[in-house]
């Protein structure tokens, strides 16, 4: 009789967590926007998925080492300088200096949010996408999601970079009507 009744707690308990489990993994594939085809769909085009991201983080990593030497030349051999010779020669460019400095915080966030960006995507390419579909969609997702941040980070750094410029031209233009 107890051993009945333990049989019967054993398989309500597996029925239970079996079941709780299934609801739980169908609201992480809604919450996802995946479905059973799109798992499929994942899994048939593995390979080429794979091939793809390698690709695209081989090139995303030169851009970034070109990029990032660009956006760092003018900060450190442009900007800085300019600023500098600005203020030896007691000439106001502070609002220049506050755009430098703008310009250098989201110079740092690029930098930082390009790591994280190339952490995802190294993280996706590593996931086995026959074996974990799901996993894999999740990671891509992620680096998604890191690459419109860096997309964001350039957009900024490039408006930094047009705010000096046109501060600049009043500068110039200034110093221009003064002499």
């Amino acid at each position: 009789m107890i051993r009945k009744i333990f049989i019967g707690f054993i398989l309500v308990a597996f029925l239970t967590v079996t079941f709780n489990l299934s609801i739980v993994k169908a609201d992480e594939l809604t919450d996802l926007g995946l479905d059973q085809a799109k798992i499929e769909n994942i899994k048939a085009s593995c390979t080429t998925l794979t091939a793809s991201l390698n690709q695209l983080h081989a090139s995303d990593g030169v851009l970034r080492v070109n990029r990032g030497q660009a956006y760092e030349t003018v900060s450190k051999r442009l900007i800085t300088v300019f600023n500098a010779r600005v203020a030896s020669n007691s000439l106001d460019g502070s609002s220049m200096v506050a755009i430098a400095a703008n310009y250098d915080k989201a110079l740092f966030a690029f930098k930082m949010d390009y790591k994280s960006y190339e952490d995802a995507l190294k993280e996706t390419i590593k996931t086995d996408c026959n074996k974990e579909p799901v996993e894999f969609y999740k990671h891509l997702k992620t680096a998604r999601e890191a690459r419109k941040k860096v997309h964001e980070d350039v957009l900024v750094l490039h408006t930094q970079l047009n705010d000096y410029g046109q501060t600049f031209r009043k500068f110039k233009k200034q110093i221009l009507e003064t002499k």
